[in-house]
């Protein structure tokens, strides 16, 4: 078997304007990260906030808005085979950028069927936006299954043939980074990576090149991380081996 590369893969083919170049088919770093989660969810041609994300408190207003129309809304979900958990407005900006800072109405549900999620949100979004923009204010939605999204976090790699793996491989891996990333490129790393709330608290998690990049970078990301890959699996490797690779938003942050 040798060494096998993986990545997520794309679960959406969605765009949305300034982020995404149709004469070169390149695309935000954003929206490519936002077209492999399958469980958060935003209106057509709108992102969910990028992770990693902080949250702050929302004003008065905001909050009003939710508690006026939640009704509404609740049955607006369930009309789309959504049920509604819970809800909340959060005050939500990508780490870093406070300046970034969005009201988003997030409905959280336990529905693994997203077939109709965006249909939703579009339906929803019209109804907030009414009674938002009548206040003064701009508020975004998100459809979200808190459990199954895409949440992982980082720890340190502790398998001693891993480790050599991964050394043996970094010239090819940060070579394949410099060439295709730059000038986004802000740092490479390898981590294990599993779910924040992982069913096995065993599971070491699965060992990840992380590869970073600025906020806003445009490229063919899906064709920049199969590049990256198949140079990765086609070092020689007298073991067998498996490593993910994600291209993210951002720094080296472990968390």
């Amino acid at each position: 078997m040798g060494l096998v590369c993986k990545k997520r893969k794309i679960v959406s083919s969605s765009s949305s304007h300034g982020h995404f170049d149709p004469t070169t088919n390149a695309c935000s770093i954003e929206l490519y990260v936002a077209n492999k989660e399958p469980f958060r969810i935003a209106p057509t041609s709108r992102i969910p906030v990028p992770q990693p994300f902080d949250s702050g408190k929302c004003s008065e207003e905001a909050c009003n808005i939710e508690e006026d129309l939640y009704d509404s809304i609740v049955d607006a979900a369930k009309s789309f085979g959504i049920t509604c958990r819970s809800m909340s407005t959060q005050r939500l900006w990508k780490t870093g950028s406070s300046d970034t800072a969005k009201y988003t109405l997030v409905i959280s549900t336990s529905n693994t069927d997203t077939t109709r999620w965006e249909e939703a949100a579009n339906h929803i979004y019209e109804i907030v936006d009414k009674a938002a923009t009548s206040d003064g204010i701009k508020m975004e939605v998100e459809i979200q299954n808190p459990s199954e999204m895409y949440d992982d976090v980082s720890s340190p790699i502790r398998d001693d043939d891993i480790c050599r793996v991964l050394d043996m491989i970094e010239p090819v891996f940060t070579a394949e980074a410099e060439k295709n990333c730059r000038p986004s490129l802000t740092s490479i790393a390898y981590h294990c990576r599993k779910r924040r709330f992982p069913e096995n608290r065993e599971d070491p998690g699965q060992p990840t090149i992380l590869i970073f990049v600025n906020p806003g970078s445009m490229g063919v990301w899906g064709q920049i991380e199969e590049r990256i890959c198949r140079a990765i699996e086609e070092v020689p490797c007298p073991d067998n081996a498996e490593v993910a690779l994600e291209i993210l938003i951002g720094f080296n942050i472990p968390g």
